[in-house]
């Protein structure tokens, strides 16, 4: 991350360098040079890329710090560089007025009476996978003119195939053949519709700079038009992030852009960036060491839950929990019925619990949740059983349920995430050694019991309720992250 804060116009620019992944300078671009961009839709660049998809390992780009970035070709190194530098400068000119975007609201401000107070800015990657690097760029700048205070902010983003050292478009986004401007309209225009956006308020960056920051403000001026072939957006983690600003007119904004989010599950049967650039032999000099799945979980909304009342056992209500989580259409039509048929077994396993708990009256409720969650090609189902006590410091009784399918909704054994002779049971063993009642256990009994689930960075584990004549009942849970097993022992990394 790039993270600037400059003081008074008075004292010397400080550019203080949190975390560099390439260094900026500061250099004045003069005005916004936005207003005569191409808008038309390019044919998308990179591989042909088709549906049905497949979901490939997601490996981190293995950037170093500056000057370089590691690349094999030093051309594209030095290009890549150069429109990041270029792009820094041009956020150290926002500090002039006469540079700021011509947001409508200071159209009528008279930029000779601005001066300059105080100003921030930063850089930081949202995507770095797979050949694809895309960079956020935000700034806010307070100005002074005749004892009243102008703030603007600026937003901006640069996507870079690193195998050409270009600009992503919005046409790279999606499998070769598809209406991108449609696909993203609709869906646009849903969030709008659904949030009643004719008149919002909203705080547009979920991120640490906003704690003290007050929501933005925006009225819809007239129907949308839809985004242009040159719309500017960045890849995060989890979806694209369109931002609107002075070129949108439909949006009255004050001195501020937009940025609306579209989650990956929602055009997954489309989404083409795990593909599109990814190339057989490593563009870098440096092999990489980490990587994720996809996440195709609209995970924001996984707070949200319904308690739905399942029936009393010895005076204590048990609750199904099902949290609200998304997933793409095709990957819930493929899960097995008995998912849904596994409930009535849960129910009998959360009475035993209860029977087995050394205060039963101290129970106010068990609770049984649900959550599917979707991350590259698998789909994970976590059931978690709880008991739940009116006093601290009880004894705490839980269990886990796991169960992974692939796309055609076939299950997944843990041995088949590892690439053949890896030895994963022997490291799993050594992870287990932690665990306090170790010894207490066969070593196949705790194998036996091991469950797992996957998530983007990492494998989930759990061990179900064991249970001994010395031990009423125990588990051994944690995460494997893939960097920790290294990529190169996943079968699902290949």
């Amino acid at each position: 991350m790039i993270n600037i804060k400059s003081c008074q116009m008075t004292k010397l620019v400080r550019i203080c360098l949190v975390f560099l992944l390439i260094a900026g300078c500061s250099k004045q671009l003069g005005p916004n040079p936005r207003l005569e961009e191409d808008e038309t839709f390019k044919p998308p660049q990179g591989r042909i890329v088709n549906a049905p998809l497949d979901f490939s390992f997601l490996e981190l780009i293995p950037i170093v710090t500056h000057p370089g970035m590691a690349l094999k070709d030093k051309t594209i190194e030095a290009r890549v560089i150069k429109d990041i530098e270029d792009m820094i400068g041009r956020f150290e000119s926002y500090t002039n007025p006469v540079n700021l975007p011509p947001y409508p609201a200071l159209l009528e401000a008279d930029m000779s009476k601005l001066t300059l107070v105080d100003h921030y800015y930063y850089s930081h990657w949202k995507f770095s996978f797979n050949n694809i690097y895309s960079l956020y760029f935000w700034g806010k700048y307070t100005f002074e003119s005749d004892g009243k205070m102008e703030i603007v902010y600026i937003a901006d983003a640069l996507n870079f195939d690193l195998t050409t050292g270009n600009q992503l478009t919005v046409s790279d986004l999606l499998v070769n053949g598809a209406d991108v401007q449609k696909t993203f309209n609709d869906l646009l225009i849903e969030q709008f519709s659904a949030d009643d956006m004719t008149t919002s308020h909203f705080w547009p960056y979920l991120s640490n700079e906003w704690e003290n920051e007050k929501p933005f403000s925006f009225q819809m001026t007239d129907t949308f038009s839809g985004i242009k072939g040159n719309q500017l957006f960045y890849i995060g983690l989890d979806g694209i992030y369109f931002i609107f600003d002075d070129r949108d007119p439909e949006f009255k904004t004050g001195n501020n852009p937009l940025v609306f989010h579209i989650p990956f599950y929602k055009i997954a049967e489309e989404l083409a960036i795990s593909e599109r650039f990814k190339t057989e032999i490593s563009i870098f000099e440096n092999p990489a060491w980490e990587g994720r799945l996809l996440t195709l979980t609209n995970e924001s909304d996984s707070s949200e839950s319904e308690d739905t009342f399942l029936q009393k056992y010895k005076e204590i209500d048990i609750f199904l929990v099902s949290e609200t989580i998304e997933i793409p259409d095709s990957y819930k039509e493929v899960l097995p019925e008995t998912i849904d048929d596994e409930l009535l077994m849960l129910i009998e396993k959360v009475k035993s619990m209860i029977d087995s708990y050394s205060e039963p009256s101290q129970i106010t409720k068990a609770t049984i949740t649900k959550s599917v969650h979707a991350f590259g090609n698998y789909i994970s189902v976590e059931w978690g059983l709880d008991l739940i006590t009116s006093i601290q410091g009880l004894e705490y009784i839980y269990d886990r349920v796991y169960h992974v399918y692939n796309k055609q909704g076939e299950p997944v054994a843990l041995g088949s995430l590892f690439v053949t002779g890896f030895p994963y049971e022997e490291l799993l063993i050594d992870r287990m050694k932690n665990f306090e009642n170790f010894e207490k256990y066969s070593q196949q009994e705790l194998l036996d019991s091991l469950q797992f689930s996957l998530a983007g960075p990492r494998i989930k584990l759990h061990t179900s309720l064991l249970k001994s004549k010395d031990v009423p009942g125990a588990y051994f849970g944690g995460s494997w992250y893939y960097n920790d097993i290294g990529i190169e022992n996943l079968a699902l990394s290949q």
